[in-house]
């Protein structure tokens, strides 16, 4: 917490990992509403560039994102969740095209967040979400025979709401008052 005159302003990190982009810009999109509408000091921590695990010893909150490559959060991700987050505010979210899909939502997120919560039993988010994501374009006949081998519905290459990043945001502002 820092002290500005007779304000507090919290300090955040959202440490995130993306492949695609989804994730990097819903960080920045909600590193943005919480600066912008929450006055939070906002530090954004991509753990694919720095490859070290940052101290959040000075944050007030910690967010934490991931895109879901082959099937599930990234490694370097993952291996941050095992950190200790002891009087910490925690937020998870992630980026899927799973989660983007109307009829899979709920099969992304009991999967990519509840699930997780079993392996990491020592994280009590105040707040989870899944967002969309975005894949590269396929050539049509390999988009073809994926979407005939594992029967899933045909996705577009960015299925993101921005608008449901933004919202989440908001709530997760309030929360972190």
């Amino acid at each position: 917490m820092n002290f500005r005159g007779n304000r507090v302003t919290l300090k955040t990190i959202i440490v995130f990992e993306t492949h695609y982009g989804s994730t990097k810009q819903a960080a920045s999109r909600i590193a943005k509403i919480l600066k912008e509408d929450f006055s939070h000091e906002v530090f954004l921590y991509n753990l694919a560039k720095n490859q070290e695990h940052p101290d959040i010893s000075s944050f007030d909150n910690v967010i934490v994102g991931s895109c879901i490559y082959n099937g599930s959060w990234v490694p370097h991700i993952e291996n941050f969740l095992a950190n200790s987050f002891d009087e910490k505010k925690i937020a998870l979210f992630v980026c899927s095209m799973f989660a983007g899909e109307k009829s899979l939502y709920k099969h992304a997120y009991r999967t990519y967040l509840e699930n997780l919560l079993e392996k990491y039993p020592h994280i009590k988010p105040i707040s989870m979400e899944a967002f969309g994501g975005r894949v590269p374009k396929y050539n049509y006949l390999d988009e073809w025979v994926t979407q005939v081998a594992n029967k899933l519905p045909s996705f577009t290459t960015d299925n993101k709401d921005l608008a449901k990043i933004d919202d989440w945001a908001r709530k997760l502002g309030s929360l972190l008052k």
